[in-house]
């Protein structure tokens, strides 16, 4: 018999659940997209004439303008290439999940996107293994709301904030100790 189709679960004829697949989940896509896409814009910004000029841009932007590069075009294309990778990572949630528009979907995206690039410190890797130890902590905060009263979503959100705190703390706290350590200034 035929199963039907209840939101993205399906009943069997024996009543068992069935995960149903969504025609338009783009959800293999977008997993592949975020490593590509750390992958091809990081030789991009370091090894290109192009990537040099936005970041002299984001350094110093009297110097870039001094230097000849035109900084509001290159803010209007960083801007441009940064929204279209915002844009391909949305597009599972509207496309593949909910298939339109939900009031809040994005629900701290920006602040977990800006600490994982902290994190990673803008290298490709830093910055997936950044993200991965943040959907691990939004994941089990969610797990753990779900399983225990006395922990809240606030809870998690101030660990959040205490790993982005102290990471950032630790990393420079050490560097002056070790360049004395091993002799460089």
């Amino acid at each position: 018999q035929q199963a039907r189709n209840i939101g993205f679960e399906g009943v069997a004829a024996d009543g068992s659940r069935t995960a149903a697949r969504s025609p338009l989940c783009l959800n293999q896509w977008s997993t592949n997209s975020s490593p590509s896409s750390s992958w091809t814009t990081s030789p991009a910004t370091w090894r290109t004439r192009w990537g040099y000029a936005l970041r002299a841009l984001g350094h110093s932007e009297p110097a870039a303008v001094y230097a000849g590069i035109p900084a509001k075009r290159m803010v209007v294309v960083a801007m441009l290439i940064s929204g279209a990778l915002a844009g391909c990572m949305a597009i599972n949630e509207i496309l593949g999940a909910q298939h339109k528009m939900v009031l809040n979907f994005t629900s701290g995206y920006g602040f977990t996107g800006i600490a994982v690039a902290l994190m990673g410190r803008t290298h490709p890797v830093g910055v997936i293994l950044a993200s991965l130890l943040f959907g691990v902590l939004y994941q089990g905060g969610a797990e753990l709301d779900f399983e225990f009263r006395t922990i809240t979503r606030e809870m998690v959100l101030l660990i959040q904030g205490l790993i982005i705190l102290f990471s950032g703390a630790l990393a420079l706290m050490f560097v002056p100790w070790l360049s004395r350590a091993l002799g460089r200034r």
